[in-house]
């Protein structure tokens, strides 16, 4: 039962934090999710195929871990970010609640804290 409650939890705060977003959950998970992840992460369309396949390699990037990201709109299932390319990203709560601490892919996502793609 609990494992449906964390996948049915919504957001309840998103909060911009240095190089990344500290986002909240109703079920009372969160953490802290760099924009470089976010970035490499983007579901946009403009940033992905079809098949999920990325239209752009992750050495690519600027330098900035912010990437000139701006949170746009937080809601319970959801929030949007709008980064330098001029694209709004949609990502879903079951998506980054996925990559939350504890969540069933959260390893992939806390290789990214802290990093710099080039010294």
């Amino acid at each position: 039962m609990r494992s449906i409650a964390r996948r049915l939890s919504t957001i309840t705060s998103a909060v911009k934090r240095g190089a990344g977003l500290q986002i909240e959950f109703s079920c009372g998970g969160g953490g802290f999710y760099p924009f470089l992840w976010l970035r490499d992460a983007s579901p946009a369309p403009a940033h992905r195929l079809k098949s999920g396949q990325r239209l752009f390699e992750t050495h690519e990037l600027p330098e900035s871990a912010e990437l000139a990201c701006e949170l746009k709109t937080t809601s319970a299932d959801a929030i949007e970010l709008q980064w330098d390319d001029a694209v709004a990203a949609r990502s879903p709560a079951s998506f980054l609640r996925e990559f939350a601490p504890g969540g069933a892919a959260s390893s992939q996502r806390e290789r990214y804290a802290g990093r710099t793609l080039w010294p």
